[in-house]
Order: C-alpha cells, then sequence, then structure tokens
C-alpha cells in the first residue's frame, strides 16, 4: 500500500500549491494553460475561479512552505542541499505571505 505522507481530504486549491512549488501560486498556475485545460475538462470548473480561491492557495502554499522549513529540525536534514533548499523554502515562505497583503 502507497504511504502518503501529506495526502488530505481538503479544499481543492490545497493541492495547486504543490503544483506550483517555490512560485507564485496564483501566477504560476495562471502561466500553465495546458494543465487549466486538463483541470477544467477533469473538474469541471477554473482551478481559481476567483479572489478567494487565489487567496486560499496562498494561503495553502504559506502552509506547505511551514511544514517543509519546520520539518527539517526533526528529521535532521543536513548535507551540502541543505541550506540552498532552506533558504528557498524560507523566500518562498515570506514572498508568500507578503502577496497575501
Amino acid at each position: 500500500m502507497p504511504y502518503f505522507e501529506r495526502a488530505m481530504w481538503a479544499d481543492a486549491t490545497a493541492d495547486l500549491a504543490s503544483r506550483a512549488l517555490f512560485r507564485p501560486v496564483p501566477e504560476a498556475i495562471d502561466a500553465e494553460a495546458a494543465f487549466r485545460a486538463a483541470y477544467r475538462a477533469t473538474a469541471g470548473a477554473e482551478p481559481l475561479p476567483d479572489a478567494a480561491a487565489r487567496t486560499r492557495a496562498r494561503l495553502w502554499a504559506a502552509y506547505l512552505a511551514l511544514i517543509m522549513a519546520v520539518e527539517a529540525v526533526p528529521r535532521s536534514y543536513s548535507g551540502d542541499w541543505f541550506a540552498e533548499h532552506d533558504a528557498k523554502v524560507r523566500r518562498w515562505l515570506v514572498e508568500t505571505v507578503a502577496a497575501l497583503g
């Protein structure tokens, strides 16, 4: 049986945070015409139909960035890759929160 660490039943905009990892969520999704077309064909709706959905997507991105920043301690992340990764996660968090206004 597969193990999905962060699988959950939630707002559909939560999935878009991972799709736009390290990028502004609404802008990243808006730039992917093929993804939006596939989403519409599958879900029968736009992925980010209004301002409220765009805000929720940003909040989910902040949530994911916080998880990624915090998990480094209990998981004892280390190595040459970690400093750059951690800086990237924290920069994404700051930019995402700033975009919320």
